[in-house]
């Protein structure tokens, strides 16, 4: 299989799916033919981009 990097939309599309609760790491790897530890990774970086965007309300 050759690997390759995804674009911004895809990126998008797999973080919604993942969060579908649908798709395993690995479903998702073989659909956008990049690696496990890719899909891990940026899932992980969503992750962690919205815990320092997420403001909270001190009310």
């Amino acid at each position: 299989m050759v690997y390759r990097k995804l674009s911004k939309r895809q990126k998008k599309d797999v973080i919604e799916l993942f969060y579908t609760g649908s798709f395993l790491l690995k479903e998702l790897a073989q659909k956008y033919q990049v690696s496990e530890s890719s899909i891990s990774l940026l899932i992980t970086a969503h992750l962690k981009s919205r815990k320092f965007t997420t403001k909270e309300k001190n009310d």
